[in-house]
């Protein structure tokens, strides 16, 4: 990938020059960054937007994430965007796939599939079953 690399070079910006950019910056923000990004004194002024579900900042997962934005006292705004489908995009990718069985998973409402599409077989968390 060294030419997918070498073609966005130019734009490369180092830890030294995000102060100076900062004032004008919208930066994907990951928390393992969060000390580099200290150290690179830059978040005068900033603000974190949180756009995944906020119970993860709940669980041990994020909990020094949470500690060091609370101690650094940047304000966080929770904007969840969810990347979960509609139900009624979800019928029409069943409609158009037509499976013998659909297995719910990653659902807190699993028993209410059956209200929406048919074929629906419920399995618990962790099951193992054969195709």
């Amino acid at each position: 990938m060294f030419d997918v690399l070498k073609r966005h070079s130019s734009n490369r910006v180092f830890p030294e020059q995000l102060a100076a950019l900062a004032p004008e910056a919208l930066f994907l923000f990951r928390p393992s960054w969060a000390k580099g990004l200290e150290n690179a004194q830059c978040l005068t002024d900033s603000r974190l937007v949180w756009s995944q579900w906020e119970g993860y900042l709940a669980g041990p997962a994020f909990a020094t994430f949470v500690e060091w934005q609370r101690r650094s006292g940047i304000p966080m705004d929770v904007l969840h965007t969810s990347g979960h489908a509609p139900i009624a995009d979800l019928q029409r990718l069943a409609k158009a796939i037509n499976p013998k069985r659909l297995v719910p998973i990653h659902s807190f409402e699993s028993g209410r599939y059956a209200e929406f599409f048919s074929n629906v077989e419920c399995r618990a968390d962790g099951e193992r079953w054969s195709l």
